[in-house]
């Protein structure tokens, strides 16, 4: 079944934008124009693809479609820029999780964008949300800490985020001068990223049978702004591996529980797509991601 192309830009604009107003505006079109076309799309294919609300988002049958006309338009851009003698860069969508924006993952990003021809469009996200992203065919890629594949891609397991429980001295001083326990957890001020993070539900639960809820929280949603608050003595939070060490050496943070933590597993979704240059960057991605987790044999945590 083929489709038109200016139908198909229509609907990843609409989509891309979430309103036809302003995907208009991106093709340099009039709404009525990128309507008439998103509706004769609709026609061609049988169903409906975009709902029409803010934002405009696809349909089930629109997600279908949304990933199929992505794997086309980087196939396209990269057959254009081999046989066209033009040099021009291809831009890989992927869904990443902050902390590892934070710690390891953009020095790689770098690395590979030196290596391959290639930019990198990143979108943010935390590690259980990330796969969302790849399942609506708005990126190529995805960290997750998911296992499952989805239906067209590849699963590769890459390692562990490991997250300690780290405060500051006057912190630590002030708040567990007598211990760890429920009355001085219930005081203490927890550093939350956001309301979806796991993490210090799961340290709390496995290591003092407490509830994270039942702590004053402070929610700050920036991995390098979530440090500096534990930094500064605003809370206690958990401090994923590669951020923290110096300042723990230097005597400015405390590890609170020396030998407890929380490992988050990393796996790297990835289309089944016959890209050469996403299979590269995928292919070393994954062999430097490896290199910069922890790795534990898995089942034995």
């Amino acid at each position: 079944m083929l489709v038109d192309a200016k139908q198909s830009a229509a609907f990843l604009a609409v989509v891309q934008w979430g309103s036809f107003e302003r995907a208009a505006e991106a093709l340099h079109l009039s709404s009525s124009a990128v309507s008439q076309r998103i509706r004769t799309l609709e026609s061609h294919m049988g169903c409906v693809l975009v709902t029409r609300q803010r934002p405009c988002v696809a349909t089930k049958d629109g997600l279908k479609l949304l990933r199929y006309l992505r794997s086309a338009a980087l196939l396209s851009e990269e057959m254009q820029r081999d046989f066209s003698g033009q040099c021009g860069p291809i831009t890989l969508n992927l869904a990443v999780n902050y902390d590892a924006l934070d710690t390891w993952l953009t020095p790689v990003l770098a690395q590979l964008a030196e290596t391959y021809p290639v930019l990198f469009e990143l979108h943010g996200d935390d590690l259980e949300h990330t796969l969302r992203w790849l399942a609506e065919g708005k990126v190529v890629a995805a960290f997750s800490s998911e296992s499952k594949a989805l239906n067209g891609c590849e699963v590769a397991f890459l390692g562990y985020h490991r997250y300690r429980m780290l405060a500051s001295q006057t912190f630590a001083q002030r708040y567990f001068r007598e211990g760890i326990n429920r009355q001085t957890l219930a005081a203490a001020p927890l550093i939350g990223f956001n309301r979806k993070d796991q993490v210090n539900h799961t340290f709390l639960q496995r290591y003092f049978n407490y509830a994270a809820d039942a702590c004053p929280i402070h929610y700050v949603p920036g991995s390098h702004a979530y440090f500096q608050a534990v930094l500064y003595g605003m809370g206690w939070g958990m401090i994923p591996t590669g951020q923290g060490e110096a300042e723990v050496a230097q005597g400015l943070l405390r590890d609170m529980v020396p030998g407890c933590y929380v490992d988050v597993p990393v796996y790297w979704h990835v289309w089944q797509v016959r890209s050469v240059y996403l299979q590269q960057v995928s292919e070393r991605l994954q062999s430097l991601g490896k290199a910069h987790l922890v790795q534990v044999e898995q089942g034995a945590k």
